[in-house]
C-alpha cells in the first residue's frame, strides 16, 4: 500500500549485490520486473526523500548566493546570456522538457531544473533569484517537517490494527478530459507564444542579443509560480499542525483549480465530536465555506440533512454512485474536490480528495489526499484554503504581469547591471508574491473555529 518495503540484513554477511538479487527475485516472482515506475505515486509522509531534496535545493541556493557575492566582489566574468535564456526556455515550454520528464519523472525534472536555474542565475544575474528561491525552499522544509510530525503522531489513528491498510493502493481514476487550467496555467499558456516575439522585438530595436535574452528571462512567470508554491507550502504546514494528514501534498498545489465541490452528505451527520441524531453543528459552516469557494457545490441526497440541501447547486439522486458523478464532472472539465467518509471510489477519482473518517482505520482514508482525523473542523479549514488559493494565484499572476512589463522596459532602456537590471522586477515580484501568499495561507488555516464562524 505504501509502496515501500523494509529490508533487514546483516551487513557483515550480506553484500549489496546479494541484496539486489533478492529484490530482483521477488519482482520476478510477482511478475513486475518489467513494470514502469509509477512516477505519480505519492511519497509516504514518513519518507526521507522530500527532506533530502528540499535540503539539497536550499544548500544549492545558498551556494549560488555566495558564488554571486564573490563574483561581484572580485568582478569576475559572468556566464553568457544564452545559458540562462536556454534554462528559461525549458521553464516556459512544457514540450521542451517532456522527454526529460518521461525519462526521470516529474519531481526529479523539477528538482534538476531548480538546481540548474539557481546555479545559472546566481552566476549570471547575482543574488536575487537564488535568494528568493532559498526563501521558498525554507517554506517547503517547514511543510515537510510538519507533514512528518503529523504522520508520526496520527499514524496509529490511520492504522490501529494489522488489517486496516489495503494490500494494494486504491486505483486512481484517469480523467477522461483535462481539467480547466488555473490562473497560473492560463497565464503561462498566453505568455508562451509572446515571450519569444517580445525578445525578438527587443533584439530588433536594440541590436543587442544580451538585452533580448534579458527580455526572455523577464517573461518567465516566476512570481505566479512562487505565489502558488508559497501558499501551498505554508497552508500544508499549518493544516498539518492542526492534525490534517497530507498523504499526497501535491493536492494542495491544485486548490486554485477546484471548480466543483462534491460533499457526501453523510459526513454532515453525526460528526464524531457531536451528539447523534441529525446534522452536526459544524454542517452549516462547512457548507458556507464550500459556497465561498465560488465553485459548483454538489451534495448527495440524505433525508437526515434535507434542511441543509438548499444552498447546493445540485443534489444527486438516490442510488447514484458518487464516483460516477465525479467522473461526469471531470468529463465536463471541472476540477473536482470530494469530501467523504467511506466512499473510497469517489475519493480515488477526485482531483482533491478529503477524507473525514467515521471510525479510526477506515479504509477510505487511504484513497484520500488529505485525511481530516479531527472531523469537519479540519475539512472546513481546507475549504477556506480553496477560497484563498484562487485569490493568491490571481494576485500572483498580476504581479508576474507587472514584472514582465517592467522587465521588458528595463531590457530596452535600463542598464545591463545594477538596480535597473531587467530581472530586478521579476526578483522583487517573486519575493512579494511568496511572502504575501504565505501570509494568506496562515490567515486561512489559522482562522477561528468553524463553530464560532457559523454562530
Amino acid at each position: 500500500m505504501t509502496g515501500e518495503v523494509l529490508l533487514s540484513f546483516d551487513e557483515r554477511r550480506v553484500g549489496i549485490d546479494r541484496l539486489l538479487d533478492a529484490v530482483r527475485a521477488v519482482e520476478e516472482s510477482q511478475g513486475v520486473q518489467d513494470a514502469e515506475f509509477a512516477w505519480a505515486q505519492p511519497v509516504t509522509p514518513g519518507d526521507d526523500v522530500p527532506v533530502a531534496s528540499a535540503a539539497t535545493e536550499l544548500l544549492v541556493d545558498c551556494a549560488a548566493v555566495a558564488a554571486a557575492a564573490v563574483q561581484r566582489a572580485l568582478r569576475l566574468p559572468v556566464l553568457p546570456r544564452v545559458v540562462p535564456a536556454a534554462v528559461a526556455a525549458l521553464e516556459l515550454e512544457r514540450e521542451l522538457r517532456r522527454p526529460l520528464v518521461r525519462r526521470i519523472g516529474p519531481a526529479q525534472t523539477n528538482l534538476l531544473l531548480s538546481l540548474v536555474s539557481a546555479t545559472v542565475n546566481g552566476l549570471c544575474d547575482g543574488i536575487g533569484m537564488p535568494m528568493v528561491d532559498a526563501v521558498s525552499r525554507t517554506l517547503q522544509l517547514g511543510e515537510i517537517r510538519a507533514r512528518r510530525q503529523v504522520w508520526e503522531r496520527r499514524e496509529p489513528d490511520l492504522c490501529p490494527g494489522p488489517d486496516c491498510v489495503p494490500q494494494t493502493r486504491p486505483a486512481r481514476h484517469l480523467r477522461a478530459r483535462g481539467r480547466r487550467p488555473g490562473p497560473v496555467e492560463r497565464w503561462e499558456a498566453q505568455l508562451a507564444p509572446f515571450a519569444p516575439l517580445t525578445a525578438a522585438s527587443v533584439f530588433v530595436l536594440t541590436g543587442s542579443p544580451g538585452r533580448a535574452a534579458d527580455a526572455l528571462l523577464a517573461a518567465v512567470p516566476r512570481a505566479a509560480r512562487y505565489g502558488r508554491e508559497g501558499f501551498a507550502a505554508a497552508v500544508g504546514r499549518d493544516l498539518a499542525r492542526r492534525g490534517v494528514v497530507p498523504l499526497d501534498p501535491s493536492a494542495l498545489r491544485l486548490l486554485d483549480m477546484v471548480s466543483a465541490v462534491v460533499i457526501d452528505s453523510a459526513v454532515l451527520v453525526n460528526d464524531r465530536q457531536e451528539p447523534e441524531g441529525g446534522p452536526c453543528t459544524l454542517a452549516v459552516p462547512v457548507l458556507a465555506a464550500a459556497r465561498s469557494t465560488g465553485a459548483r457545490v454538489v451534495l448527495t441526497d440524505d433525508e437526515r440533512v434535507r434542511s441543509l440541501l438548499s444552498p447546493a447547486d445540485q443534489v444527486t439522486g438516490a442510488g447514484e454512485r458518487l464516483a460516477d458523478l465525479v467522473c461526469e464532472l471531470q468529463r465536463q472539465g471541472e476540477g473536482v474536490l470530494v469530501v467523504s467518509a467511506t466512499d473510497a471510489a469517489a475519493l480515488a477519482a477526485a482531483d482533491v480528495a478529503i477524507a473525514v473518517p467515521c471510525e479510526p482505520g477506515d479504509e477510505a482514508s487511504w484513497s484520500a489526499d488529505l485525511v481530516c482525523l479531527d472531523g469537519l473542523q479540519s475539512a472546513w479549514c481546507v475549504l477556506r484554503a480553496v477560497t484563498a488559493a484562487r485569490t493568491v494565484s490571481v494576485r500572483s499572476v498580476q504581479l508576474a504581469l507587472a514584472a514582465s512589463v517592467l522587465g521588458t522596459l528595463f531590457a530596452l532602456f535600463g542598464r545591463r547591471r545594477g538596480v535597473f537590471h531587467a530581472l530586478t522586477p521579476a526578483h522583487t515580484a517573486s519575493l512579494i508574491a511568496l511572502l504575501w501568499a504565505a501570509a494568506a495561507a496562515r490567515r486561512a488555516a489559522r482562522a477561528p473555529a468553524a463553530r464560532k464562524a457559523g454562530s
